[in-house]
């Protein structure tokens, strides 16, 4: 997600929608080996979060006259 946010920023000029919505499900329950947090908790809820909060950086340079 944070590789995904930081090409947002530095490739696009502008933000026009954003859709929060991510969601998996499935039987396994094993953690993803970077984060060490469990597949369907990272991505249905922690990545969305994550994106969220990074939306007014976001936001800010999407604003008329700003720069990016």
């Amino acid at each position: 997600m944070r590789e995904l946010f930081r090409r947002v920023y530095k490739e696009l000029s502008r933000l026009d929608i954003f859709i929060p919505k991510a969601n998996m499900q499935e039987n396994d329950f094993k953690p993803v080996p970077v984060t060490g947090q469990k597949k369907l908790v990272q991505i249905n809820c922690l990545s969305t979060m994550l994106l969220a909060t990074l939306l007014p950086i976001l936001m800010i340079k999407s604003l008329p006259g700003q720069r990016g």
